[in-house]
């Protein structure tokens, strides 16, 4: 079905609109005159004509002007002159033909130029670009030309004849330092710094002297006790190259002094002479030391200490009956004990066993700064403070931690009853969904919380946000709040936490959020636009539902019909204030009737009314006598469901607003958006058969750039207002007003 839109009009000849008859966009036309009037944005009323007067128009100009034939015309632009294929030029006193190829001028072709180019400080920008080095043009004659080969990658420029290339960066050594890929021959090199950490000039004045008092015969000279010596490669040898007696304390001769010239040429060594002390000898007998360690055969005798038998694998030394003053090597013993006062000294460290006063129920304690390990009596509460060598230490008793923690990055495995602050947890899993509850008494046990009382039954909460009661109240019509519900299902995969709604949330209270029924607290996920992020990725497989609450609000202002009448006692052209019945005068621009006498007025045409607050008459005066009557509509806003949604991108069918199809069939849109300084904005009408939505869109105005498109579609209960944005970071504003099935 089409639509009439019907202008503001007039069919008496030469009015025209004032600035207060027109709202910007909004157009008028006088149809006995043919024009059509716009208020542009600096509040001036224009027009346009129609083409016949346009064309009388300029008829009349020209007549004005007087008219010319083709005699006058010849006469004034001399056109029997003109040639074929020329323009007509001003010559300074008339108009003259001339050729349409102008010499002064560089043909857009190309051409070559006479003169400079003055770029007066700007970029002059070309791309002198040649294949090959072949492609250059004469050096000679385009002297300090540069020009780019991009055969060879290099710049050149022309001199003396030839095209000289310039060097790459990556070709040259920095002055800073840099790798060298080749050798580098120098006739002679000059430094005045060091050359790898040395003084050149001193060092080579160093080398200056060694080389003028270099020898070409460097002699070696033994020393005292030596043999040998002489020039190129010698040997020194002892002079005594007898063999050593092996007996002890006997005297050895070794190289103690080396003599050497100021060029570092051996000149002579000097010799000494120790005393060897021989161990590790066989001796037959007893040989008695300084100090008294005296060894025959088998027998040790130190202070009356002696070893009476030879040893045998596995045995140790022991003190036996019998043999008085000495000890006896021995198998050990099973069974035996250590005496508390005795320390036993092991292999490993050095680390030695105190017994103390070992008793049932002591402990090992170990002292890292003596490296020995003690018994203490069971009264002693210092208990053990090492197991790090066993790797499955076990208790004997209960661990006391002594008011100390026990800390460490790996897991601790308990099988039994666990019993924390006095609080006992549960031995065995629960089911799913069930809850850790106290009996008050200590006691933990895995339960199921039960609806009503003080739990959340989150199937309750469901049922609740579903029902038919909040969903219908979302669009009944009735003045104050109300909720429409948007449903959002995901699954976990044990790695996604942010998860896009269909509608941003007004807070982060406006949004249920389900993790296999369990409600989430607010402090466990956050909320930005329509961007929902969980502290923690849900497991595979876990159900995740998200409900939107979208508060919609319904307000109606009113104000009454109102009568206002003038009696003016003399001439009168604007009526404002208070009237005969001492009510001043106020209304809505556009929202109102003049009446002169029981005569209707036109507004535009006889009347003007643009600030609320006083009417102006233009057809003449009202004098004493005349009535004026201004009568002022009811005003009346109704404010249906608003929503603001920011597009961050220009995906396609962004979702900015919703409604239930099954509660109402039809909606009309005003769509707001903003992007920048760029306004758009239309209205839409849409109805739907509860599969498909049919909708047209009108009133379609923006102020620099299109932002976007605007379509529906439905998508389970639901019809879906969708933006297609053109532009990112657009916001866009909806005010949704509905007609219910």
């Amino acid at each position: 079905m089409t639509s009439t839109i019907k202008l503001k009009k007039s069919s008496v000849s030469s009015n025209a609109p004032g600035t207060g008859d027109l709202d910007y966009g909004e157009l008028a036309i006088n149809y006995a005159d043919g024009n059509l009037y716009y208020k542009n944005s600096s509040n001036v009323i224009k027009n346009f004509a129609d083409s016949d007067n346009v064309q009388l128009s300029i008829n009349a100009a020209i007549t004005a002007a007087g008219s010319y034939n083709n005699a006058s015309v010849d006469a004034h632009l001399n056109q029997s002159t003109a040639g074929s294929g020329e323009v007509l030029s001003w010559n300074g006193s008339d108009y003259d033909w001339v050729s349409a190829t102008d010499t002064t001028k560089l043909p857009l072709a190309g051409g070559t130029m006479s003169g400079d180019i003055d770029g007066n400080g700007n970029k002059v920008l070309f791309a002198n670009v040649y294949s090959t080095t072949g492609s250059l043009p004469s050096a000679s004659t385009y002297h300090g030309m540069f020009a780019h080969v991009h055969g060879t990658g290099k710049g050149y420029f022309a001199h003396a004849g030839n095209w000289v290339a310039l060097a790459n960066d990556a070709d040259k050594l920095n002055l800073s330092g840099g790798t060298m890929t080749g050798d580098l021959t120098v006739p002679n090199l000059i430094t005045s710094g060091n050359v790898d950490g040395r003084d050149v000039s001193v060092d080579g004045t160093k080398l200056d002297n060694i080389e003028s008092n270099a020898k070409d015969d460097q002699t070696i000279t033994a020393g005292s006790g030596l043999t040998g010596g002489g020039t190129g490669d010698v040997t020194l040898s002892h002079a005594d190259t007898s063999s050593q007696a092996s007996s002890n304390n006997s005297g050895r001769t070794y190289i103690q002094d080396i003599t050497l010239d100021t060029y570092g040429h051996i000149t002579g060594l000097a010799t000494a002479t120790e005393t060897v002390t021989n161990t590790n000898l066989t001796h037959t007998g007893e040989v008695t030391g300084s100090t008294s360690l005296t060894i025959s055969d088998n027998v040790v005798d130190e202070a009356n200490l002696k070893v009476s038998n030879p040893p045998t694998n596995g045995y140790v030394l022991t003190a036996q009956s019998g043999n008085t003053g000495g000890l006896t090597w021995a198998a050990v013993s099973s069974g035996g004990n250590v005496d508390s006062a005795q320390t036993v000294s092991l292999a490993r460290g050095a680390v030695s066993v105190t017994t103390g006063s070992a008793s049932g129920g002591g402990a090992l304690s170990y002292n890292s700064s003596s490296g020995v390990f003690t018994f203490n009596p069971s009264t002693n509460s210092g208990g053990l403070s090492n197991v790090v060598e066993d790797t499955t230490p076990q208790l004997g008793g209960n661990l006391d931690l002594n008011s100390n923690n026990i800390t460490g990055t790996g897991n601790i495995s308990i099988t039994g009853n666990l019993t924390a602050s006095g609080l006992s947890y549960p031995t065995s899993d629960g089911s799913a969904n069930q809850v850790i509850t106290t009996d008050g008494s200590g006691n933990l046990s895995f339960s199921t919380v039960a609806s009503g009382g003080g739990g959340i039954d989150s199937a309750a909460v469901t049922a609740l946000v579903d029902s038919d009661y909040v969903q219908a109240r979302a669009d009944v019509g009735v003045i104050g709040d109300a909720n429409t519900v948007i449903l959002n299902e995901y699954t976990g995969d044990s790695s996604a936490t942010a998860f896009t709604l269909t509608h941003s949330p007004t807070t982060d209270q406006h949004a249920i959020v389900m993790i296999d029924g369990v409600v989430q607290q607010v402090n466990n996920y956050s909320l930005s636009g329509s961007e929902l992020t969980l502290d923690s990725a849900p497991v595979t497989g876990a159900e995740i539902e998200v409900r939107t609450l979208r508060m919609q609000s319904g307000a109606v202002t009113v104000r009454d019909f109102a009568d206002y009448i003038y009696q003016p006692s003399s001439a009168t052209t604007t009526f404002s204030g208070a009237d005969i019945n001492a009510q001043t005068l106020s209304y809505d621009v556009n929202k109102l009737d003049v009446y002169m006498n029981g005569a209707r007025l036109v507004q535009g045409l006889d009347y003007t009314a643009t600030n609320g607050t006083s009417v102006s008459l233009l057809g003449g005066a009202a004098d004493s006598g005349d009535t004026i009557n201004i009568s002022s509509f009811a005003s009346s806003t109704i404010n249906g469901s608003r929503n603001n949604t920011v597009l961050s991108t220009t995906t396609a069918s962004q979702t900015v607003d919703t409604f239930n199809k099954t509660v109402s069939r039809s909606a009309k849109y005003i769509v707001q958006m903003t992007q920048g300084s760029n306004y758009h904005t239309q209205e839409i009408m849409l109805i739907h058969d509860g599969t498909t939505v049919s909708m047209t869109k009108y009133a379609d105005i923006y102020t620099n750039n299109d932002l976007g498109t605007v379509d529906a579609d439905i998508s389970g209960n639901l019809v879906r207002l969708q933006v297609s944005p053109n532009y990112t970071n657009t916001t866009v504003k909806t005010h949704r007003t509905e007609v219910g099935v």
